[in-house]
């Protein structure tokens, strides 16, 4: 496994929205790892979008509680109410900002066996695959929050 290089605003990748993942394959896997291990080597870092390492796809990896990693994510269910919480990004270094979000939401997605899973995150998690999501359509929390 290796360290990946971050992008960092204003790189143009990050402000486009990536494309669905097709197929699960022995380089995305090594992708998914590689950007695990990047946030584990990462002093602040619990979330990871492909696009922040220059891949267009619909990747996310999070590690919070245990490592998650998430192909083509979708939140079908939110909470009703939202809260507002101090946020950084990885391609912001050294900034943060409040961002307002759902309390708690599910999300399906494809896990690295190719399963199709919904989870509910709650807490940290929940901001966390907020966070990565809007990284994958494009929407960056100090630009367009």
């Amino acid at each position: 496994m290796k360290v990946l290089d971050i992008l960092t605003w204003p790189n143009e990748i990050l402000k486009i929205p990536c494309v669905e993942v097709e197929e699960i394959n022995e380089d995305r896997l090594e992708l998914a790892n590689d950007m695990l291990h990047t946030i584990e080597s990462s002093s602040d870092g619990i979330g990871l979008s492909a696009n922040q390492v220059g891949r267009s796809e619909r990747l996310v990896v999070m590690k919070v509680r245990k490592p998650y990693i998430m192909f083509n994510p979708v939140i079908v269910k939110t909470s009703k109410g939202k809260m507002d919480s101090v946020e950084g990004c990885l391609s912001f270094p050294g900034k943060e900002v409040i961002v307002r979000r759902w309390k708690w939401v599910a999300v399906e997605f494809t896990d690295e066996n190719g399963e199709r899973v919904r989870k509910k995150f709650r807490e940290l998690e929940s901001r966390c695959v907020q966070h990565e999501i809007d990284h994958l359509n494009g929407i960056l929390m100090i630009v367009e929050k």
